[in-house]
C-alpha cells in the first residue's frame, strides 16, 4: 500500500493541505509540523518513512526534491501543495529551520554561495559544494540563494520567488542582504578577494 507524507509547514504556512486530494489522505498518512526541520534533525526518520513508494506533499516540488537529497531521502512522488496555510510562530529556543538546500539538477559549483555565506553554512569537497553546517545559518538571511548565477540555492521558508524554489522570475525585492549581516559581509567579502574558496582541507 502506498504511503503518503504531508508538510504541514508549521512554522513556515507555505503549505495548504487542503489541497491533498481525499484518496491521498486514505492512504497510510504521516504528517509531519516541519520537513525542514525533519530534514536536519532527524534524516534516518525521513528516509524510513521515505522507503516505501511514499508520496510527499509539501510546497514547491523542486524545494521538497532538494529537501529530501538533502536528508538523503528519496520518494516515488512529490506534489505541490504550495499555498497560504496557517502559521504559528516557532515557540522559543526553538531552531527556526532556516537553511539553504541545494538544487543539484541546476548547481553548477561555482562556489559562489560558499564565498558569500560568512557562517560556515557550506563545505567544498572535490570541487562540490554542499550544505554541511545548517545550523550555522544566520535566521531570515538569504543572501547566498540570491547570488547564485543559476537559482541552484533554495531557501525554503524564504516568502518569494526564486528564493523558496518558486518558479518566479522577479520579486520585485531591492536587497539580498538584511541591514544587520551587510557591513559584515562587505569586509568579509573585502579580505577574501584574493583567496580561493576551493582550498580544500587535507584528508585526515
Amino acid at each position: 500500500m502506498s504511503q503518503t507524507l504531508i508538510c504541514k509547514c508549521r512554522f513556515g504556512g507555505r503549505t495548504d493541505t487542503g489541497k491533498v486530494s481525499a484518496h491521498a489522505k486514505e492512504q497510510h498518512c504521516v504528517e509531519i509540523d516541519d520537513l525542514c526541520s525533519l530534514a536536519v534533525e532527524n534524516p534516518a526518520q525521513l528516509k524510513t518513512i521515505c522507503s516505501d513508494g511514499t508520496v510527499v506533499y509539501g510546497c514547491a516540488e523542486r524545494t521538497v526534491r532538494a529537501l529530501l537529497d538533502f536528508a538523503g531521502a528519496e520518494a516515488k512522488e512529490v506534489h505541490s501543495i504550495s499555498g497560504a496555510g496557517d502559521t504559528e510562530a516557532e515557540p522559543q529556543g526553538v531552531w527556526p529551520a532556516w537553511y539553504p538546500v541545494i538544487d543539484k539538477t541546476r548547481c553548477v559549483n561555482c562556489g559562489k554561495c560558499a564565498q558569500f555565506c560568512l557562517f560556515g553554512v557550506y563545505t567544498v569537497s572535490k570541487g562540490k559544494i554542499s550544505v554541511a553546517n545548517p545550523k550555522n545559518c544566520k535566521n531570515r538571511c538569504p543572501a547566498c540563494a540570491k547570488i547564485c548565477p543559476v537559482q541552484a540555492v533554495i531557501f525554503p521558508k524564504h516568502p518569494h520567488a526564486p528564493v523558496n524554489g518558486e518558479e518566479e522570475a522577479n520579486t520585485g525585492e531591492k536587497s539580498a542582504v538584511s541591514g544587520e549581516v551587510q557591513p559584515e559581509l562587505s569586509e568579509r567579502l573585502r579580505r577574501r578577494r584574493n583567496q580561493s574558496i576551493f582550498k580544500e582541507k587535507p584528508d585526515a
